[in-house]
């Protein structure tokens, strides 16, 4: 197991990669409806729920404007001096 110190770096990554995976979730739930086509809700409720599901990962892992500041700080603390 790596020091302290990489586990300490590495979280704005783990804040990134939560960030994006429900950026990517809330894209594809968006979009399958539209790709499915009219109706699709109707022929498969289950979108709804998942999009639902995505928004409650959203409040879950912490909200966006919170990972962003992750993110940002620990990218700052990787390129300063």
């Amino acid at each position: 197991r790596a020091g302290a110190g990489t586990d300490a770096e590495a979280t704005h990554r783990a804040a990134l990669a939560k960030l994006t995976a429900v950026r990517v979730a809330t894209s594809v739930c968006d979009r399958l409806p539209a790709l499915l086509g009219r109706g699709a809700l109707l022929h498969h409720p289950l979108l709804e729920k998942w999009r639902r599901d995505v928004g409650a990962f959203e409040f879950m892992e912490g909200t966006g404007h919170v990972q962003q500041q992750h993110v940002a700080t620990g990218y700052l603390r990787s390129v300063a001096p």
